[in-house]
């Protein structure tokens, strides 16, 4: 059986606490940077439908166009069409998706490695030094990763990931010592 860390009852609650707080945060990223990524490219598929549409002969052809108020209603869309084209560059959707994805992807396998730890804990009853260490590696990738969020995040997007990770994660749903 791994040795346990020769911890006081107040230092093995306050490594317990980072650790858990670590994985609820990466869990709470994970759905917010989620949330995020899928509502860019629901984005970036409607901006590209729409561009499609504008510039298709095909559609521009139809018959609907000539009817009264038709010829009107497709030079709104080709109009429209024109500046979704035009300012796609400078939005650079493409590349927010490239982050967002990134964000998500680096938080979700932090929060499986961080769920994988607190389960260790929880069978062994208890925190190893190999434990400690692996919190350790996990730490160092949450730091890494905690650089890159966003500036300004969603308030109302967070306060709902929050909820989520609450509901999922009570509090006794983690292991604590029982003080002797």
């Amino acid at each position: 059986m791994p040795q346990k860390a020769q911890l006081s009852h107040l230092q093995l609650q306050e490594r317990l606490g980072r650790i858990y707080d670590r994985m609820r945060t990466a869990c709470l990223n994970k759905n917010y940077y989620g949330h995020k990524l899928h509502r860019c490219t629901q984005i970036d598929l409607w901006w590209n439908i729409i561009i499609i549409i504008g510039t298709s002969t095909t559609v521009g052809a139809w018959s609907v166009w000539k009817v009264p108020g038709g010829l009107n209603l497709w030079t709104m869309i080709t109009g429209l069409t024109t500046v979704l084209a035009l300012i796609r560059p400078v939005v650079r959707l493409s590349s927010r998706i490239e982050k967002l994805a990134k964000l998500h992807d680096g938080y979700a396998r932090l929060y499986y490695d961080l769920r994988s730890l607190v389960d260790d804990i929880k069978s062994d009853q208890g925190l190893t030094s190999a434990l400690w260490e692996r919190f350790r590696h996990a730490e160092a990738r949450y730091n890494d990763l905690a650089v890159k969020d966003d500036l300004k995040p969603s308030r109302r997007l967070q306060s709902r990931c929050e909820d989520q990770v609450r509901e999922q994660f009570p509090v006794d749903f983690f292991w604590n010592p029982r003080e002797d």
